[in-house]
């Protein structure tokens, strides 16, 4: 399992007792990771609000967590999503005008730019994203989904859900919304995971110490899991069934 720490960087946990196993190597203000299986690599970015710096990294779990590339994104990017299936990385990113939020879509090996969606109609302010493999359906959570800025708005989106055309390479549109964590009395929609097998979308609340597990298919609430905690992150094991 891995945890991002800013102070301390990408922290390795043994997954059957939690010990930690370690830091990952110049990872010092990792703000959130994600792991590619199939591929063997860690990902994080870092907590970064400035155009020009490296705040996306990827390393080689077989070779001692060696650095495999670097990259430079946009401002503020935070929660990344592998999908294995389809070798790409997704890495969202918060603002709310025109230029910011939206995902970018990476070669997870080599870091290079597939795609980049720099507008809030594929996500406003996102801390969570997550893909749906099989489908290629993007979920980015809008952690400001209420009214930002005050007035510019007159309907709230938590989940904005976006999809690949196939047919045109790496072309996205968007296409729906998830809103039913509204009359759940949401605060702020944060970090995401999809879980392919149950076909369930997982929205943790950042200020509401909940995770709602989520139809996306019908936009409806199926389960509420409330913790000790307020929830920045999630991620899940199908294989396990663990959240």
């Amino acid at each position: 399992v891995y945890g991002a720490v800013p102070s301390r960087g990408v922290e390795v946990l043994d997954a059957e007792t939690g010990a930690s196993l370690g830091v990952v190597n110049g990872t010092t203000d990792a703000y959130y990771v994600a792991a590619d299986p199939v591929n063997g690599l860690v990902t994080t970015v870092y907590f970064s609000d400035v155009a020009d710096a490296k705040n996306i990294e990827s390393f080689d779990v077989d070779n001692d967590f060696a650095s495999l590339w670097s990259s430079t994104s946009r401002a503020n990017p935070r929660q990344l999503d592998a999908d294995s299936t389809n070798g790409l990385l997704y890495v969202g990113y918060t603002g709310t005008a025109e230029g910011s939020g939206g995902f970018s879509v990476h070669d997870p090996k080599t870091g290079r730019i597939l795609g980049d969606f720099d507008d809030p109609s594929f996500g406003k302010d996102g801390y969570g994203i997550s893909v749906d493999e099989e489908e290629q359906r993007v979920f980015v959570s809008n952690r400001d989904f209420r009214l930002n800025p005050p007035g510019s708005e007159l309907d709230p989106v938590a989940v904005t859900v976006s999809t690949r055309i196939l047919e045109a390479g790496f072309d996205y549109e968007a296409v729906s919304s998830l809103d039913s964590v509204n009359k759940s009395n949401a605060a702020l929609p944060a970090g995401s995971a999809f879980s392919q097998s149950k076909d369930r979308l997982y929205l943790g609340d950042q200020n509401g110490r909940k995770i709602f597990e989520m139809n996306p298919d019908t936009d409806e609430v199926t389960r509420t899991i409330t913790l000790p905690e307020n929830i920045r992150d999630v991620g899940i094991d199908d294989e396990e069934e663990l959240l």
